[in-house]
């Protein structure tokens, strides 16, 4: 069974988020692969409807990254966080370590809202 062109969409849009490869291109370049991927594989899909299908994919994502941070901190428990994360900085590095404690903190202060 074949896609129809919103799940297409749905499935491109995800990808072109998600992929280094993609992150690599400037705004221009990325902008024109989107414009050719619409004309190939969604041209039945107008404007409105490809930018609430992007939005609906980072809104999603911004969901699933924050119930992930939500899972995290319950799985680490009373274990002491400053030593989790010196652990983490040794495995990904201190930017990427950094990266995580913001999202876990903007998970914490999302659920005080």
């Amino acid at each position: 069974m074949e896609l129809t062109p919103r799940e297409k969409w749905v499935a491109i849009t995800a990808i072109m988020k998600t992929s280094q490869a993609s992150k690599m291109l400037t705004k221009d370049q990325r902008d024109q692969l989107f414009l050719y991927l619409h004309r190939n594989h969604a041209p039945e899909l107008d404007n409105p409807e490809i930018l609430q299908i992007e939005k609906d994919v980072v809104d999603m994502g911004k969901q699933i990254t924050d119930g992930m941070m939500g899972e995290a901190l319950k799985m680490m428990g009373t274990q002491d966080k400053k030593e989790i994360f010196e652990q983490a900085e040794e495995q990904v590095g201190k930017e990427n370590a950094d990266i995580i404690k913001n999202k876990i903190q903007e998970s914490e202060d999302n659920k005080l809202v």
